[in-house]
């Protein structure tokens, strides 16, 4: 998330210190006032503490507003206009953070409807990756000289061995036929307002110094007991 950050008093092009408020008094009133005692010096003094609490006070005041900056006492109430609350309470031993919690749905918001932010939100959620798929984007559509969709052909193409691996996939490229069925049923698909969000519930880990072995031309196997085990791409 990028939200302004609120800037540093040091920044600040005047302060009003009390060195500052005495030098913009007209010269004869300093002159009046050295001849005094300098009253006036100590009560700008005085002034300059107030005005220094009330800077102070102003800039919290402006670090509340974003939940990246704000007291923790000011989070729950961030929270609680946004609507927030947690899916598993019970779930993290307590472990899980109020702050990162609330600016995450606030970075949700911002994002809604996205096909990153519903990936991203199920990851969370689930704790496996996911692939999100806007199945409009594979519908077979009439082609309109205004709007050419290159990539989305009625027929496929036969010799392209890759694209027909993936078809029916997460991954397919493939236009498709519209579907009248519901979603629910695992066949309609293809319609305009469906969308996809497929989990991978096996997850990656990576195999450090592990030698290769041979099974024919082309062919390794690369687990430390040559088990016949699939390979996984990073998401």
């Amino acid at each position: 998330m990028s939200t302004p950050q609120p800037t540093a008093r040091s920044q600040r092009p005047f302060r009003y210190t009390q060195e500052n408020l005495y030098n913009l008094l007209p010269a004869i009133y300093r002159q009046r006032d050295a001849e005094l005692g300098k009253p006036l010096e100590a009560l700008l003094g005085v002034i300059a503490e107030q005005v220094e609490v009330v800077e102070k006070n102003m800039d919290n005041l402006y670090e509340d507003w974003f939940i990246e900056t704000c007291y923790p006492w000011v989070v729950p109430y961030i929270g609680d206009l946004l609507g927030a609350r947690l899916l598993n309470e019970g779930i993290g031993g307590g472990t899980l953070d109020e702050r990162a919690y609330v600016g995450n749905t606030i970075s949700y918001r911002r994002r809604k409807g996205t096909v990153s932010m519903l990936e991203e939100l199920s990851a969370n959620i689930t704790g496996w990756q996911a692939k999100v798929v806007e199945f409009f984007q594979l519908l077979e559509t009439t082609q309109n000289l205004n709007h050419l969709r290159l990539g989305n052909l009625r027929t496929p193409d036969i010799r392209n061995e890759n694209s027909l691996e993936l078809l029916d996939t997460p991954f397919d490229t493939i236009a498709h036929t519209g579907e009248v069925r519901h979603i629910n049923s695992g066949r309609g698909y293809y319609n305009i307002p469906n969308i996809g969000i497929f989990l991978y519930r096996l997850n990656a880990f990576p195999v450090q110094d592990a030698p290769a072995y041979k099974v024919s031309d082309g062919c390794f196997k690369f687990n430390a007991i040559v088990l016949n085990e699939p390979l996984f791409n990073n998401p």
